[in-house]
């Protein structure tokens, strides 16, 4: 469909992806296709690229029962992920649609526990949503996104689909396929994450995905539940940046990707949003013979081209969208001053780097100019201010409000509140670059 657009087909291979902002978002296809004839609708015949699987109850899929075809969809019903986990966990819910995704929410879950058990790791981010008025767009709440078990019930079976399709168009072209991988981190990379942890009594152990997932699943801190996922999001920000790259551009040792502890894998669930996905389609067309490859997806020098956009372009579309949420988390704090815990996940000399999680809001707080004296301990991960020791995983109450002393750059300030006391110490804060995202589909 899209190669009979002709022009537009190179637009939307340059635009490689869609982008995610707060208030909106910024398709790579034509609406038409996007919005109706490409999207799953209740009770309406859609064209579609299935992949099936014969699995046994513990979710191991039998060999040789894979199978690959182009279909027809006729969808019963459309759920939201909340209203899907309201009607599992429903009781009173019998009916046989329920029954069909409970049972799949069953398969999810062993799933997942195989892939844990073969190192996949659990990762963490403080991803926010908003609630925006209707009539402005301006924010009226803010808070951190909840996953439920619907969302993994569906993102499992995307994973499995990526692999499963990865594997089979690496076989059929494996100079040609466009893969993506995620390298394993370098040893120096664990280094942040390892001392954090030794601050508070822990060792982590980072030789594998698995020894890092099993250090991670251990890690807790009595009285703190939020520790742990504090110490997910500090493993996430020691990894390397996953990348789409051709096949035949790398030897198969290197496509293993390290986060999902998967030997192969590709992208091939969103085809209306990814340009990466429009390619997997065609190549996975081409592997049962439905279609002909096309000419310019015969040449492994031109795989890599399209790859090396694509990865600029989710890279840009991902700073997009965290720009978008820095710009209403101003302002929805524009009028209001709010206190709020935010947990220490950094220490330097002139000041410690806080995330608050009700907001997602991450800033370092500066404490050099009020506190001349500091003293800042790189061993014990400490920073002596004024009295107070501030230690790694520390929760100190913040004051949150809009700095605008300079116009035509207004900018979060927050201060740490000292304890017991409701007037904030004078402390500057700037910002560090944000790891929070707006809500982006996988």
């Amino acid at each position: 469909m899209l190669r009979s657009l002709v022009g537009s087909e190179m637009c939307i291979r340059d635009r490689g992806t869609t982008v995610y902002l707060v208030d909106r978002r910024i398709d790579m296809l034509p609406r038409l296709l996007n919005a109706d004839l490409c999207s799953l609708r209740p009770e309406v015949d859609r064209l579609a690229f299935s992949v099936t699987w014969e699995m046994t109850p513990d979710g191991k899929c039998l060999d040789n029962r894979t199978k690959f075809f182009k279909s027809v969809i006729h969808s019963e019903r459309a759920f939201s992920y909340g209203e899907a986990q309201s009607q599992m966990d429903d009781p009173a819910c019998t009916d046989p649609l329920t029954c069909d995704v409970r049972n799949l929410n069953m398969l999810a879950k062993r799933l997942k526990a195989n892939r844990v058990a073969m190192g996949a790791l659990n990762l963490a981010s403080p991803e926010v949503k908003f609630a925006l008025d209707t009539e402005t767009n301006n924010p009226l709440d803010v808070g951190v996104y909840e996953l439920k078990e619907a969302n993994s019930l569906v993102e499992e079976f995307m994973l499995l689909a990526n692999i499963t399709v990865g594997a089979q168009i690496e076989k059929h072209f494996n100079q040609l396929a466009l893969l993506r991988r995620h390298p394993d981190p370098l040893p120096t990379q664990f280094e942040p994450l390892i001392k954090a942890a030794e601050s508070v009594g822990l060792s982590m152990k980072v030789a594998s995905s698995k020894e890092l997932a099993d250090s991670l699943d251990a890690a807790v801190r009595e009285g703190d539940e939020y520790f742990n996922k504090a110490l997910r999001i500090l493993s996430t920000r020691c990894m390397q940046q996953a990348v789409y790259f051709c096949s035949g551009s790398l030897p198969q040792d290197q496509y293993r990707h390290y986060g999902l502890a998967a030997a192969i894998y590709t992208h091939y669930t969103s085809p209306i949003r990814r340009y990466a996905d429009v390619m997997v389609h065609r190549l996975l067309a081409a592997s049962i013979g439905v279609d002909e490859l096309p000419m310019t997806m015969r040449d492994k020098d031109s795989v890599g081209q399209v790859c090396d956009n694509i990865n600029r372009r989710h890279l840009m579309a991902q700073m997009a969208g965290r720009a978008s949420v820095d710009l209403h988390t101003l302002f929805y704090f524009k009028d209001r001053t709010v206190q709020e815990k935010g947990i220490i996940l950094r220490l330097r000399e002139n000041g410690v780097g806080v995330l608050v999680p009700r907001f997602g809001i991450e800033a370092l707080v500066r404490l050099d100019e009020l506190h001349p004296d500091l003293v800042y301990s790189d061993e014990l991960l400490t920073l002596a201010a004024g009295g107070r020791t501030f230690h790694m995983f520390d929760w100190v109450e913040l004051e949150i409000t809009v700095d605008n002393s300079k116009p035509h750059r207004p900018g979060l300030s927050l201060t740490i509140l000292p304890p017991g006391d409701d007037k904030p110490a004078q402390a500057e804060a700037s910002p560090e670059p944000k790891k929070k995202k707006a809500r982006k589909k996988k």
